[in-house]
């Protein structure tokens, strides 16, 4: 008995097996996020002056024309975009997560709902 083998790339495999492998529409909408987080915006840490003390602030650069964004900026952005899918909620842990390097396989560091 003769067996054949594929032999494909890494992108093949990502194209055909990932959606199969994914569990539920949560995977799927925080993949997309992620992916649309990572394409578009590069983390940053901008020290912004509170009064009299100096504090570090997370903020996002827009990669298209290196401007500076806040995370509420962002948020509003996300929200235009995604607001079909997903909730407040969930974008804002995302983003959170995101920024602070939290997202472990794909879960929140929180138990957030899509809506």
């Amino acid at each position: 008995m003769m067996i054949n083998k594929i032999i494909i790339t890494e992108s093949q495999y990502n194209r055909l097996f990932k959606p199969l492998l994914k569990e539920s529409h949560f995977n799927i909408v925080l993949d997309n996020v992620l992916t649309d987080l990572d394409k578009n915006y590069k983390k940053v840490t901008a020290v912004v002056k509170d009064y009299h003390d100096y504090n570090e602030k997370p903020r996002f650069k827009v990669k298209v024309d290196d401007s500076l964004i806040e995370a509420k900026e962002l948020l509003e952005y996300l929200k235009y975009k995604y607001h079909e899918v997903c909730g407040d909620d969930f974008l804002k842990q995302v983003i959170d997560d995101w920024y602070h390097g939290k997202i472990d396989g794909g879960h929140l560091s929180k138990n957030v709902t899509l809506k």
